[in-house]
C-alpha cells in the first residue's frame, strides 16, 4: 500500500469515526466544518470519500429538504471496530473534542415539543428536531388527553433519533 493509499484509508476511517460518534446524525456541513476547515482534507476529497463510503455500504445518507444526514451502517461499524487503531490518537482526540464541543452542543441540535389544547377537548402535539435553526423533521399528532400528549413529548425527547429513522425508513420502504 502506498503512502497516499494509507492516508486515504485513514481519512475514510476518521470520517467513519466521526459519523459513528455523533449521538443523532451529522450533516455535510458538520463534516466540512471539521475536516475542511481543520485542513484535514479538501472539500472535493471529502465528498469523494463520502460517496465511496456510501457506495460500499459503510454509511447511509438520508436527504431531508436540502440537507444530507449521515449515519454509519452495521458494516461500517464492523470495519471501524477492526481498524480503529489505525486512526492517529491525536485525530481521535480532536474528533472527540469537536463532537463534544460543537456537534453535541444544544445550540446546534434542538429537540422541540409543544402541546396546544383544541376546542374538542383533545390536544395537538408538535414534535420537531432542528439543526442550526433549520427544521429536520416536524410531526403533528392529536392526543385525546393532556397526559397522553405529555407522554408523547417525553418519548420524543428520549427517542427522537429512533423515531425519525423508523419514519424515514418506512416511507422509503426499507
Amino acid at each position: 500500500m502506498s503512502i497516499e493509499q494509507f492516508e486515504v484509508s485513514i481519512d475514510k476511517l476518521s470520517l467513519l469515526y466521526m459519523i459513528n460518534g455523533v449521538k443523532y446524525f451529522v450533516t455535510n456541513t458538520g463534516l466540512c466544518d471539521f475536516f475542511v476547515t481543520g485542513s484535514y482534507i479538501d472539500y472535493f476529497t471529502l465528498q469523494s470519500h463520502l460517496d465511496d463510503l456510501e457506495r460500499i455500504n459503510y454509511i447511509y445518507v438520508k436527504k431531508v429538504d436540502s440537507k444530507s444526514l449521515y449515519f454509519i451502517s452495521e458494516k461500517g461499524e464492523e470495519a471501524l471496530e477492526i481498524l480503529f487503531t489505525q486512526i492517529p490518537s491525536s485525530t481521535v482526540k480532536e474528533i472527540d473534542n469537536y463532537i463534544t464541543n460543537v456537534l453535541g452542543s444544544a445550540k446546534n441540535y434542538d429537540i422541540l415539543t409543544d402541546i396546544k389544547s383544541r376546542e374538542n377537548d383533545d390536544y395537538e402535539v408538535s414534535l420537531s428536531a432542528m439543526e442550526h435553526g433549520e427544521t429536520i423533521i416536524n410531526i403533528k399528532l392529536t392526543a385525546p388527553s393532556k397526559d397522553l400528549a405529555m407522554d408523547m413529548c417525553n418519548r420524543w425527547e428520549l427517542k427522537n433519533q429512533k423515531i425519525y429513522e423508523l419514519i424515514y425508513n418506512t416511507l422509503l420502504g426499507k
